[in-house]
Order: structure tokens, then sequence, then C-alpha cells
């Protein structure tokens, strides 16, 4: 599972081959060392944890265009 971003204790990773369970194009929030949420890609809004800390949301709308890169070249 790659980490896609990392800045502080958040990382923002996309899992190889991770459609069988999550179907959305999505990535995976970790805070702390400890998995958070998963959210998708397509509005950023979690379907698995709570909602987003402005920290987490902004970190991932800077780095959106990585994150799909990071969805297509290891699920598609």
């Amino acid at each position: 599972m790659p980490t896609v971003v990392r800045q502080g204790s958040i990382e923002l990773k996309v899992y190889f081959s991770d459609t069988m369970r999550h179907k959305a194009p999505h990535f995976h929030v970790w805070e702390g060392g400890e998995s958070v949420a998963v959210v998708r890609l397509v509005d950023l809004t979690p379907f698995v944890g709570g909602p987003l800390s402005r920290r987490v949301r902004r970190l991932a709308e800077a780095h959106w265009e990585a994150l799909w890169e990071a969805w297509d070249e290891h699920n598609n």
C-alpha cells in the first residue's frame, strides 16, 4: 500500500487492487499509525470513518491529482 502523501502524523494511502470491497476510487487516511477513514476521490467524502479534519481535507485537496494518479496506477 503506497503512501502517496505524508505530512507529520497523517498519511494518505492508495492500496493495490483495492476494488473488491470498495468499488469507487478512494484512498485511506492514516493518522498516528491508525486507519481513520476511507475517502471517495471524486468528492473527498469519507464513506468509512468520521468526517475529515480541516488539516486532512486541505492535504487531500492539495494532492488530489497525485491521489488519482496513484489510484489509476494501482487499480486499473
